[in-house]
């Protein structure tokens, strides 16, 4: 049986989604062949060190790489989702579809590293595996779809910023632990605010007076 080809040739917001997603539409060429399906599996990794950052964006990026004396030692790949999904029969070609969650609680290290950059695009790497499945005279064969099968492209950073404001006008997404955030809310009412965002308000206010004095 021959290789199969991948390549992302779309990348949009999934439409309706329960949380911001983005979704990578993948073509598959499998040229010459009949295949009664495929299960795939993809591993969607950011390769930060494929562009440049200025000097803004590096001090937002801190936190991941280091400051400038460590930044060029530093990795740069940042796994943003693993995904499995079946592929329906077909001969030839055939897309599929690999979803990148935009949350901060589904991919951590991505969102903040997005979060960090001020325009441009994000180099991404697709790196495939699974099963195919094929019929042949001596009944269905199954075979492993080789490890070093993969693809890059690149997203623009205002697609990712979209989603987001799609399902958070003029917000932000803050993953905070569940007793953190009923702290939190607890300071919010003794302190007889309205919302969260006045009680943050209220807290980095106090916390810049203390410094300055």
């Amino acid at each position: 049986m021959g290789d199969l080809v991948f390549e992302v040739v779309r990348a949009a917001a999934v439409e309706h989604a329960a949380s911001p997603s983005i979704a990578l539409t993948v073509a598959i060429a499998a040229p010459g062949m009949e295949l009664d399906g495929v299960l795939l599996r993809a591993s969607v990794r950011i390769e930060a060190s494929r562009r440049s950052h200025d000097a803004a964006e590096r001090e937002r990026l801190r936190e991941l790489f280091g400051g400038d004396d460590v930044w060029a030692r530093s990795p740069k790949s940042l796994l943003w989702a693993q995904t499995t999904s079946l592929v329906p029969s077909f001969t030839d070609a055939a897309t599929a579809e690999v979803v990148l969650p935009c949350s901060y609680d589904l991919a951590a290290s991505a969102f903040r590293y997005l979060h960090g950059l001020r325009g441009g695009n994000v180099p991404l790497t697709v790196q495939f595996s699974g099963t195919v499945f094929q019929r042949s005279s001596t009944g269905l064969r199954v075979v492993p779809i080789p490890w070093d099968r993969e693809t890059t492209c690149v997203i623009p950073l205002a697609l990712f910023k979209d989603v987001i404001d799609a399902h958070f006008p003029g917000g932000a997404v803050v993953g905070l632990g569940r007793d953190v955030f009923e702290r939190l809310d607890a300071y919010r009412r003794s302190a007889g605010l309205r919302t969260i965002d006045e009680a943050v308000n209220a807290l980095l206010a106090a916390a810049g007076e203390e410094r300055v004095a």
